[in-house]
């Protein structure tokens, strides 16, 4: 993928979110620690290294998870520096995964690039005001 188009906002050039569009929250039945989730894919820029966090004021009701293996939910996800696969048409990997969460709300999430960090706000299930 060449770079993060549409509702997927690239932030800090290291990862992309989809920031505009509300993310569909149903009942997990099992499918995170809290009563919904909410699938929606994860993009990586190749060769950057990171986190996602879930603020710590957030990490009773919110958990995320996403790579190529069965969820690990978490409030800090590590983002290793992957190098993009030989026959990759861009810079920019795609995971699955998401959101495990008590309500729909607007998450916070920080992201951190090297020394640099941002916090973006996800709409899961709610939209985000403002």
């Amino acid at each position: 993928m060449p770079s993060p188009t549409g509702p997927q906002r690239g932030v800090l050039d290291i990862v992309g979110l989809d920031t505009t569009s509300t993310v569909q929250a149903a009942r997990a039945e099992g499918a995170g620690p809290h009563r919904l989730f909410a699938k929606t894919g994860l993009l990586v820029h190749a060769g950057r290294e990171g986190s996602l966090t879930v603020p710590a004021s957030w990490a009773a009701r919110l958990s995320i998870a996403w790579g190529n293996h069965a969820p690990a939910w978490t409030t800090v996800l590590h983002i290793p520096a992957c190098p993009a696969p030989p026959a990759a048409t861009g810079r920019w990997l795609v995971f699955p995964g998401g959101f495990s969460l008590d309500q729909a709300a607007c998450v916070p999430l920080r992201v951190r690039a090297g020394r640099e960090t941002a916090t973006v706000h996800v709409p899961v299930g709610a939209p985000c005001h403002g």
